[in-house]
């Protein structure tokens, strides 16, 4: 590959033992040389590794010579650590450029090397030979050689892990990324929210060299520092609409968290705090989901991850977004409810999800676990049991998810069904998203669908007269009010007095009766009254499914109304009863 043109570079080390022992004898030296390994293949740009081992405070020779490379460096080292050992390094990338500063040999800094004799031009791809000689001089035949092949780059490829927001702080070595991943802190991208962790790995052959030559006392600063270079550079082209220009983001040691270097695999780790990096669009960006950053990694004035920067692999921003999926298992006043939902968010980010109701506030944090869920448990108290209730899930202080009442729905109080008639007035709203039409369904006390509402529209208050196919309860039974956003559901699967319930079944009013003389009825009152605090004993307590098991999804087949013919026993009032109510949620 010439010198300029883009490379992408697998930095593998070539350790080669040489081990040469100076045994004096009458008049005459005689030296042993072991080379661990043989030949290597090694990448134009790494750094090559040998170690040298000789009798304390000793000399040796060491000629690099190419094959069919002009290229000849003659090399003295000298232990003058005195531990029978120098390891020698060979910086392959700053030896074949000639605009890039930095030594080509080192050793450690208690030993020294000397570079005595210098023919021929830069190291290139080709073949080399490595001998070594005792004592000061090559006079003679080597000790022994080895042969080294150098290869020419090629590009290379990149990937994206993800965490949750501030995690960057935390990942400094190879060690906390291995934890990392362990715990489900990183996980696989592409995508992320605003404000997460992002860490983006970069598998490139041929920069080792490039990273070695720069000052600094840890990886990062030897990275951040190379960027400064006019011919290096590493930056994030934002593209999040054909047409419009593709603004960047550089990146460089004011917003590069870490860097953590793998050599052996040739993998570099940068380490990105998405707010820091300037990930989060501004307002007059514009940037929509699903807009993506892609990296244009430059090292030399050469392009490392492919030959066209618009063909790499990029990652995708994600609205910080939360979908609320509760159950609504059963469960005795006092006793604590769990609130599932899924979110974009990373593993382990921290969600809180806040109830308000009745101007009291009741909240509790939560994890996101590696699939995307998330559980929190809160207190089911009478507090739940709320004319008004909200419920929402906040993330780094923001909402991300709110479910309000969405069904304002009365039964009044005193009312007779001796007609074969319920009148329920109703305020519906439907959210952007949802269906734009609902009905009223009761089901009675043998858990068969007694009537149904007309057609409902959104926006508009009602007050419904529904024919039922029943005109009496005994002393202990109740209808339940069922709102929903289709025109039939199973009975058999249905939870009532849940004003939360998301991708479950619709919720409803459970309403208790009392059997009176059609003559001691009251004259219906189209007024709603709040619930007490306490329940009465066909109620549901506590914002939760009550004694009627009867839980589940939507389904089935509606039961027609019949014609009231017939119904003249004695009338059933229905209690004073307000209750908001949640119907079905569809999924996103």
């Amino acid at each position: 590959m010439a010198l300029h043109t883009p490379s992408m570079r697998l930095v593998t080390v070539l350790c080669c033992l040489v081990a040469v022992s100076m045994v004096a004898g009458v008049g005459s030296a005689a030296s042993q040389v072991a080379i661990a390994d043989g030949p290597s293949n090694e990448t134009l740009g790494d750094v090559v590794e040998m170690t040298v081992s000789m009798p304390e405070n000793g000399t040796a020779t060491v000629v690099v010579e190419g094959s069919n490379v002009d290229y000849y460096r003659q090399l003295e080292i000298t232990d003058t650590s005195g531990d029978s050992q120098v390891a020698l390094a060979v910086n392959t990338f700053t030896s074949s450029r000639g605009n890039w500063s930095g030594p080509v040999y080192t050793v450690d800094a208690n030993d020294s090397v000397t570079v005595a004799g210098t023919t021929g031009e830069q190291w290139r791809a080709g073949e080399y030979d490595i001998s070594v000689y005792t004592g000061p001089t090559t006079e003679g035949e080597p000790v022994e050689t080895t042969a080294v092949t150098v290869t020419e780059p090629s590009y290379g490829d990149v990937s994206y892990s993800v965490g949750p927001a501030n995690a960057s702080s935390e990942l400094r070595t190879h060690e906390d990324l291995r934890q990392a991943r362990a715990r489900g802190v990183l996980g696989d991208g592409p995508t992320f929210v605003p404000g997460d962790t992002v860490v983006m790995a970069l598998r490139v052959e041929g920069i080792e060299g490039a990273l070695a030559a720069q000052p600094g006392a840890n990886d990062t600063e030897r990275f951040t520092t190379m960027l400064e270079r006019s011919d290096t550079s590493l930056f994030l082209e934002w593209r999040y609409t054909p047409m419009a220009d593709e603004p960047q983001r550089s990146l460089d040691r004011t917003n590069i968290a870490a860097v953590v270097t793998d050599s052996r695999n040739d993998t570099y780790h940068v380490v990105l705090d998405s707010a820091e990096a300037g990930l989060v669009p501004t307002a007059d960006e514009n940037a929509e989901e699903g807009s993506e950053f892609r990296p244009h990694f430059r090292v030399a004035g050469a392009y490392q991850l492919s030959e066209d920067p618009d063909d790499n692999p990029g990652f995708e921003l994600e609205e910080a977004e939360a979908e609320l999926l509760t159950t609504a298992e059963p469960v005795a006043d006092g006793e604590a409810v769990t609130i599932s939902g899924e979110t974009t968010l990373a593993p382990t980010s921290k969600v809180t999800v806040r109830l308000v109701a009745n101007d009291t506030l009741s909240s509790m944090a939560g994890r996101v676990g590696p699939d995307g869920g998330f559980n929190v448990t809160l207190p089911a108290d009478a507090e739940r049991r709320a004319d008004s209730a909200t419920l929402t899930v906040l993330y780094d202080g923001g909402v991300i998810e709110t479910i309000s009442d969405r069904t304002a729905l009365s039964v009044p109080s005193n009312q007779s069904i001796a007609d074969g008639t319920l009148q329920v007035p109703l305020f519906w709203v439907a959210e952007a998203g949802y269906s734009d039409t609902a009905y009223v369904h009761v089901v009675g006390p043998d858990g068969s669908v007694v009537g149904r509402s007309p057609e409902l529209r959104e926006g508009k208050s009602y007050n419904v007269t529904i024919s039922l196919s029943i005109s009496e309860l005994g002393p202990s039974e109740s209808l339940v009010v069922v709102p929903a956003e289709d025109d039939t559901i199973d009975p058999d699967r249905v939870s009532y007095d849940n004003a939360f319930l998301v991708d479950g079944p619709p919720a409803g009013v459970a309403v208790d009766l009392t059997t009176e003389d059609v003559t001691e009825a009251s004259t219906p009152n189209e007024t709603a009254t709040k619930p007490s605090d306490t329940p009465s004993d066909g109620e549901t307590a506590a914002g939760l499914p009550g004694t009627d098991t009867r839980t589940g999804t939507a389904a089935g087949t509606a039961t027609t109304a019949a014609d009231g013919a017939g119904f003249g026993v004695p009338a059933a009032l229905v209690a004073g009863l307000l209750a908001l109510v949640v119907g079905t949620r569809r999924r996103r």
